[in-house]
Protein backbone atom coordinates (compact mmCIF):
# COMPACT_ATOMS: atom_id res chain seq x y z
CA UNK A 1 0.00 0.00 0.00
CA UNK A 2 1.72 3.70 -1.04
CA UNK A 3 2.12 5.88 1.80
CA UNK A 4 2.21 9.75 0.81
CA UNK A 5 5.04 11.45 2.79
CA UNK A 6 2.79 14.20 4.37
CA UNK A 7 -0.61 13.57 4.29
CA UNK A 8 -3.09 16.45 4.12
CA UNK A 9 -6.50 16.69 2.80
CA UNK A 10 -8.90 19.80 2.72
CA UNK A 11 -12.56 19.98 3.33
CA UNK A 12 -14.79 22.29 3.60
CA UNK A 13 -14.51 23.67 6.82
CA UNK A 14 -11.34 21.07 8.17
CA UNK A 15 -8.12 20.80 7.15
CA UNK A 16 -6.80 16.99 7.88
CA UNK A 17 -2.53 16.39 7.78
CA UNK A 18 -0.11 14.49 9.73
CA UNK A 19 1.36 15.96 12.84
CA UNK A 20 4.71 17.74 12.73
CA UNK A 21 7.00 18.22 15.06
CA UNK A 22 6.41 21.91 15.03
CA UNK A 23 2.91 21.40 16.15
CA UNK A 24 3.74 20.44 19.28
CA UNK A 25 2.95 23.78 21.19
CA UNK A 26 -0.64 24.14 19.67
CA UNK A 27 -1.27 20.18 20.49
CA UNK A 28 -0.28 20.34 24.11
CA UNK A 29 -2.09 23.20 24.87
CA UNK A 30 -5.62 21.49 23.09
CA UNK A 31 -5.25 18.54 24.57
CA UNK A 32 -4.54 19.50 27.73
CA UNK A 33 -7.67 22.01 27.47
CA UNK A 34 -9.52 18.70 26.93
CA UNK A 35 -7.99 16.32 28.76
CA UNK A 36 -11.29 15.54 30.92
CA UNK A 37 -13.77 15.24 27.55
CA UNK A 38 -11.04 12.99 26.64
CA UNK A 39 -10.50 10.88 29.17
CA UNK A 40 -14.33 9.92 28.78
CA UNK A 41 -13.33 8.08 25.76
CA UNK A 42 -9.68 7.51 25.24
CA UNK A 43 -7.33 6.01 27.33
CA UNK A 44 -4.10 8.30 26.70
CA UNK A 45 -6.74 11.29 27.92
CA UNK A 46 -5.36 10.06 31.33
CA UNK A 47 -1.91 11.14 30.10
CA UNK A 48 -2.90 14.66 30.06
CA UNK A 49 -1.46 17.33 30.22
CA UNK A 50 1.91 17.09 28.66
CA UNK A 51 4.68 19.11 27.99
CA UNK A 52 5.62 20.62 24.80
CA UNK A 53 8.82 18.66 25.42
CA UNK A 54 6.56 15.36 25.58
CA UNK A 55 4.43 16.63 23.04
CA UNK A 56 7.48 17.01 20.43
CA UNK A 57 8.55 13.40 21.20
CA UNK A 58 4.96 11.89 20.70
CA UNK A 59 4.78 13.20 17.19
CA UNK A 60 8.62 11.76 16.50
CA UNK A 61 6.94 8.41 17.42
CA UNK A 62 4.09 9.16 14.84
CA UNK A 63 6.76 9.55 12.49
CA UNK A 64 8.09 6.83 13.34
CA UNK A 65 5.09 4.63 13.19
CA UNK A 66 4.07 5.60 9.75
CA UNK A 67 7.19 4.28 8.32
CA UNK A 68 7.03 0.96 10.36
CA UNK A 69 3.74 0.51 10.35
CA UNK A 70 1.70 2.40 8.33
CA UNK A 71 0.50 4.37 10.89
CA UNK A 72 -1.28 7.89 9.99
CA UNK A 73 -1.47 10.56 13.07
CA UNK A 74 -3.34 13.48 11.83
CA UNK A 75 -4.22 16.72 13.03
CA UNK A 76 -7.71 17.99 12.58
CA UNK A 77 -7.43 21.87 12.19
CA UNK A 78 -10.29 24.44 11.81
CA UNK A 79 -9.91 26.72 8.56
CA UNK A 80 -11.15 29.43 9.35
CA UNK A 81 -11.04 32.11 10.97
CA UNK A 82 -7.32 31.16 11.14
CA UNK A 83 -5.78 27.41 10.84
CA UNK A 84 -6.73 26.05 14.51
CA UNK A 85 -6.20 22.26 16.04
CA UNK A 86 -9.35 21.24 16.72
CA UNK A 87 -8.84 17.67 17.69
CA UNK A 88 -7.13 14.41 16.13
CA UNK A 89 -7.76 11.77 13.75
CA UNK A 90 -5.79 8.64 12.49
CA UNK A 91 -5.87 5.12 10.34
CA UNK A 92 -4.16 2.60 11.88
CA UNK A 93 -3.77 -1.18 10.18
CA UNK A 94 -3.16 -2.69 13.61
CA UNK A 95 0.13 -4.57 12.81
CA UNK A 96 -1.85 -7.35 10.82
CA UNK A 97 -4.39 -8.01 13.98
CA UNK A 98 -7.19 -6.55 11.61
CA UNK A 99 -8.34 -8.54 8.68
CA UNK A 100 -7.04 -8.62 5.45
CA UNK A 101 -7.58 -4.74 3.87
CA UNK A 102 -8.60 -3.22 6.75
CA UNK A 103 -7.96 -0.25 8.54
CA UNK A 104 -8.88 1.38 12.00
CA UNK A 105 -10.59 4.61 11.64
CA UNK A 106 -10.00 6.79 14.69
CA UNK A 107 -10.73 10.28 15.75
CA UNK A 108 -11.15 12.95 18.49
CA UNK A 109 -12.43 16.42 18.96
CA UNK A 110 -11.74 19.23 21.37
CA UNK A 111 -15.07 19.56 23.24
CA UNK A 112 -15.63 23.27 22.05
CA UNK A 113 -15.46 22.29 18.33
CA UNK A 114 -18.05 19.14 18.95
CA UNK A 115 -21.47 19.18 17.91
CA UNK A 116 -21.15 21.32 14.71
CA UNK A 117 -20.34 17.90 12.11
CA UNK A 118 -16.61 18.65 12.22
CA UNK A 119 -15.59 15.01 13.32
CA UNK A 120 -18.00 13.85 10.59
CA UNK A 121 -15.71 16.09 7.78
CA UNK A 122 -12.40 14.54 8.89
CA UNK A 123 -13.79 11.22 8.85
CA UNK A 124 -14.95 11.39 5.72
CA UNK A 125 -11.72 12.82 4.25
CA UNK A 126 -10.09 10.10 6.35
CA UNK A 127 -12.13 7.13 4.68
CA UNK A 128 -11.41 8.95 1.39
CA UNK A 129 -8.02 8.85 1.83
CA UNK A 130 -7.89 5.25 3.04
CA UNK A 131 -9.42 4.07 0.25
CA UNK A 132 -8.03 6.09 -2.65
CA UNK A 133 -4.67 7.04 -1.20
CA UNK A 134 -3.64 3.66 1.03
CA UNK A 135 -5.53 1.44 -0.95
CA UNK A 136 -7.50 -0.36 1.80
CA UNK A 137 -10.30 -2.13 1.05
CA UNK A 138 -12.67 -1.62 4.22
CA UNK A 139 -12.40 1.20 6.87
CA UNK A 140 -13.40 0.00 10.66
CA UNK A 141 -15.32 2.31 13.13
CA UNK A 142 -14.39 0.84 17.12
CA UNK A 143 -16.67 2.88 18.98
CA UNK A 144 -17.81 1.98 22.63
CA UNK A 145 -21.40 0.73 23.17
CA UNK A 146 -22.03 3.98 25.44
CA UNK A 147 -20.77 6.66 22.95
CA UNK A 148 -23.92 7.69 21.23
CA UNK A 149 -22.73 10.39 19.51
CA UNK A 150 -20.09 8.50 17.82
CA UNK A 151 -22.27 5.68 16.71
CA UNK A 152 -24.21 8.19 15.20
CA UNK A 153 -21.39 9.46 13.35
CA UNK A 154 -20.88 6.27 12.06
CA UNK A 155 -24.63 5.48 10.08
CA UNK A 156 -24.89 9.53 9.28
CA UNK A 157 -21.66 8.57 7.39
CA UNK A 158 -22.88 5.10 5.84
CA UNK A 159 -21.13 2.74 8.03
CA UNK A 160 -22.85 -0.54 9.51
CA UNK A 161 -22.42 -2.39 12.54
CA UNK A 162 -20.64 -5.72 12.05
CA UNK A 163 -20.02 -7.20 15.51
CA UNK A 164 -19.40 -6.43 19.73
CA UNK A 165 -16.32 -7.36 21.00
CA UNK A 166 -15.28 -7.62 24.09
CA UNK A 167 -12.46 -6.79 26.24
CA UNK A 168 -10.96 -4.37 22.56
CA UNK A 169 -11.24 -0.90 23.97
CA UNK A 170 -8.15 0.39 27.19
CA UNK A 171 -10.30 3.10 29.24
CA UNK A 172 -7.26 3.76 30.63
CA UNK A 173 -8.60 3.67 34.31
CA UNK A 174 -6.46 1.58 37.05
CA UNK A 175 -7.55 -1.51 37.43
CA UNK A 176 -10.74 -1.42 35.19
CA UNK A 177 -10.91 -4.01 32.67
CA UNK A 178 -11.35 -3.27 28.77
CA UNK A 179 -14.33 -2.16 27.91
CA UNK A 180 -16.33 -3.72 24.97
CA UNK A 181 -16.14 -2.10 21.46
CA UNK A 182 -19.52 -2.21 18.76
CA UNK A 183 -17.81 -2.36 15.02
CA UNK A 184 -18.68 -0.31 12.25
CA UNK A 185 -17.52 -1.38 8.32
CA UNK A 186 -17.97 0.79 5.14
CA UNK A 187 -16.45 -0.82 2.21
CA UNK A 188 -14.81 0.91 -0.99
CA UNK A 189 -17.22 -0.62 -3.35
CA UNK A 190 -20.11 1.34 -0.82
CA UNK A 191 -18.43 4.24 -0.56
CA UNK A 192 -19.96 6.71 -3.73
CA UNK A 193 -23.01 5.78 -1.89
CA UNK A 194 -22.55 7.34 0.87
CA UNK A 195 -23.09 11.01 2.78
CA UNK A 196 -19.05 11.07 3.33
CA UNK A 197 -18.71 10.70 -0.53
CA UNK A 198 -20.01 14.23 -1.36
CA UNK A 199 -17.76 16.02 1.25
CA UNK A 200 -16.09 18.43 -1.06
CA UNK A 201 -12.43 17.11 -0.59
CA UNK A 202 -8.76 17.90 -1.84
CA UNK A 203 -6.07 16.17 -1.69
CA UNK A 204 -3.22 19.08 -1.21
CA UNK A 205 -0.18 16.60 -0.46
CA UNK A 206 2.36 15.76 -3.23
CA UNK A 207 0.52 12.28 -4.48
CA UNK A 208 2.14 8.91 -5.32
CA UNK A 209 1.90 7.82 -8.89
CA UNK A 210 -2.02 8.47 -10.01
CA UNK A 211 -3.40 8.47 -6.37
CA UNK A 212 -4.89 12.62 -7.22
CA UNK A 213 -7.23 11.22 -9.85
CA UNK A 214 -8.46 8.22 -7.64
CA UNK A 215 -8.56 10.56 -4.74
CA UNK A 216 -11.36 12.56 -6.83
CA UNK A 217 -12.86 9.19 -8.47
CA UNK A 218 -13.45 7.46 -5.54
CA UNK A 219 -16.39 9.31 -4.64
CA UNK A 220 -18.13 8.98 -8.40
CA UNK A 221 -21.04 6.67 -9.27
CA UNK A 222 -19.60 3.66 -10.73
CA UNK A 223 -21.05 3.49 -14.31
CA UNK A 224 -24.02 1.68 -14.71
CA UNK A 225 -23.94 -2.00 -16.40
CA UNK A 226 -25.51 -0.96 -19.41
CA UNK A 227 -23.41 2.32 -20.29
CA UNK A 228 -24.63 5.72 -20.76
Amino acid sequence: MNQLPDLSLRGPRVRVRNFRVADAQELAACTASAAEHIREWIAWGWNEPQSVAEKRSLIASFERNRQLAGDSFCGIWLREPADRLIGGAGLHPRGGQLPAGHVELGYWLHPDATGRGLASEATALLTRAAFAVFGYDTVELRIRPDNAKSRALAERLGFVWSERIAGAIDTGRPGEPWGAADVFLLERERFHATPGARVAATLESAPVADRAGAFGAIGAAPPSAGGA
